[in-house]
């Protein structure tokens, strides 16, 4: 007997270290970076009151949960094994659940697709990572439920009660928690199922008093999937997919509980089709409902986030560069590195959107908005983004509070930078940071000497002006004028022109800048040929110190005006 138990311990562990490995798997196919982004956008800042606030509202217990995960997720790939963990405790829960439903193990490999569900979901960007273990609470909640053996009466009042429970610490799901208990009652009781039909009525009334009290919208939030999503856009319609799946599996276990499976055969049977199962929906979700692009846009983030211009330049070099906001990224990861004006058309290259793309409407652009103002060396307009994204992620963005922290020590308002240094001081993964930059604080000269806050603090501008109020291109042009070892600003302001294809703002800027300490001879690459491209007088060339290459390269194009994708005079001629 207690060799039978023993290997039954062993089957079941090595099951569940094989469920992990298999997540493991699929999370890294998807994208290890997605986490580290979720993490960015949302990382747990533990104030005074943040916990009890939490908790006061419906679902609090699993946003708590989720929170504590999510810190961890930015130690590199850490966020693929926490999240693989917790996909293999909703697989073994569910399968514990069918079994008890079925009254066999035929249906326990079934369970492991409302997980792969979870794993399409995980990598929307609307879709917020306390589905996941609101989830968990309510598989954990319902398991208990069938497991009690006492009076009809009492049950009930149980049922009733840890619905109520589960919803006021895991949120909407507790209605699909009610649900599940009527389906398997009704399958397994008609009577009790019936009385079952009780904790249904308690969910939609709990979620009816949260829309009343004004914790939500409407009933959307409080009875479906739609509250572990980002409430500014629609949510998508694979939402539904974990609990449709999971209702699907509870009444095919509740049918199957009637039908006899007997014999070795059948069970494996069915468990090899439960698996066979699993199996195709992660292939065919992974292919056809992870978007590759938006994953390949989180990686780019990570690395800007990070300051890693190397890793930008490298990840660019197998994206399909025709999308704006990978060449937003590059072309920021190029100015860095001093290397724009002298590649920037060696990809497709529409206009402006090229360097930036002001839109307003996205949550995720506004930090790389942010980003790229900064490395501008425009510290109001990054300041300003900074703020809008900060706000955007109810100001849970790590990189946002930094970022604002660093804008406010630029500008020597050191009382505010005191206080998103508080707040990075009760994060996780970043209190060392804000620690560190505290020597800052009201020390005027440390900041000066710093090599990255100082440089910055010389783009601010003398006078006080509106940003942008003359145009962009102006305010470049007085950081330039303070700050001439600023190089990044030079790089954006003259290829700001080239792509505008505005050739006479471009040459009074060379004929400002050309041969200062700001934009040294010889000059990059694509501003030589703006220059040849707007003038054919030698003398001018020659005072520019135009490479003779240069101005061979341009009588050629002239000669053969043949499409190609290498040079700015392709650009200024025939793009659109």
């Amino acid at each position: 007997m207690k060799r039978n138990n023993l290997k039954s311990v062993l089957w079941t562990l090595a099951g569940i270290v094989i469920t992990y490995l298999f997540f493991v798997a699929c999370l890294f196919i998807g994208g290890k970076y997605n986490f580290r982004f979720i993490e960015q956008n949302g990382t747990p800042v533990w104030y005074g009151g943040f916990v009890s606030e939490v908790l006061l509202s419906p679902g609090g217990v699993a946003r708590l949960l989720s929170d504590f995960l999510v810190q961890y997720f930015a130690y590199g790939a850490a966020g693929v094994y926490i999240t693989a963990g917790l996909l293999t405790a909703i697989a073994a829960l569910g399968a514990a659940i069918l079994k008890k439903v079925s009254r066999n193990c035929a249906m326990m490999t079934f369970a492991l697709l409302p997980p792969i569900a979870f794993i399409v979901l995980v990598y929307n960007v609307n879709f917020l990572y306390c589905g996941m273990t609101a989830f968990l609470v309510m598989q954990m909640v319902l398991y208990l439920l069938l497991c009690m053996d006492c009076r009809l009466s009492f049950k009930i009042f149980i049922s009733v009660a840890a619905t109520a429970v589960v919803f006021f610490a895991a949120g909407s799901v507790a209605m699909l928690m009610a649900c599940s208990l009527a389906v398997t009652e009704l399958l397994r009781n008609t009577g009790k199922g019936a009385c079952s039909l009780l904790s249904v009525c308690t969910a939609a009334l709990c979620g009816w008093l949260a829309v009343r009290m004004g914790c939500f919208g409407d009933l959307s939030y409080t009875l479906t999937p739609r509250m572990y999503f980002i409430n500014r856009f629609p949510a998508p319609s694979v939402m539904w997919m974990p609990w449709g799946i999971w209702a699907g599996l509870l009444a095919i276990a509740g049918i199957v509980r009637h039908i006899p499976v007997k014999g070795r055969i059948a069970l494996a049977s069915m468990s090899v089709a439960g698996v066979v199962a699993a199996g195709v929906f992660a292939t065919v979700s992974q292919r056809n409902m992870i978007d590759r692009d938006n994953e390949a846009f989180k990686e780019l983030c990570v690395y800007a986030a990070d300051g890693d211009w190397y890793g930008i330049v490298e990840r660019c070099r197998s994206l399909p560069m025709s999308n704006l906001l990978y060449q937003n990224c590059l072309n920021m990861a190029l100015a860095e590195s001093g290397r724009l004006a002298d590649l920037l058309f060696l990809s497709p290259c529409v206009d402006i959107r090229n360097i930036y793309i002001e839109d307003s409407k996205s949550l995720f652009t506004r930090s790389l908005l942010s980003d790229i103002y900064y490395s501008m060396g425009h510290i109001a307009l990054a300041q300003r983004n900074a703020f809008e994204a900060n706000e955007s992620f109810d100001n849970r963005s790590p990189h946002m509070l930094k970022r604002l922290a660093e804008t406010n020590i630029i500008y020597g308002h050191y009382a505010v930078a005191g206080k998103y240094l508080d707040l990075l001081e009760r994060t996780h993964a970043y209190k060392d940071w804000a620690k560190a930059h505290r020597r800052f604080l009201y020390d005027d000269k440390a900041v000066d000497d710093d090599p990255v806050l100082g440089a910055k603090r010389g783009c601010l501008f003398p006078d006080n002006r509106f940003s942008a109020y003359k145009g962009l291109d102006d305010d470049l042009k007085q950081i330039v004028r303070n700050n001439p070892d600023h190089k990044a600003t030079m790089q954006y302001l003259g290829s700001l022109y080239l792509l505008n294809k505005d050739i006479d703002r471009f040459m009074g800027v060379m004929d400002e800048f050309a041969g200062t300490e700001a934009l040294p001879y010889p000059l990059p690459r694509f501003y030589q040929q703006g220059v040849v491209f707007a003038t054919d007088n030698d003398s001018v060339r020659a005072r520019y110190q135009i490479s003779h290459e240069t101005v061979s390269e341009y009588e050629s194009f002239k000669a053969r005006r043949t499409p190609g994708n290498d040079n700015l005079w392709q650009f200024l001629l025939y793009a659109l």
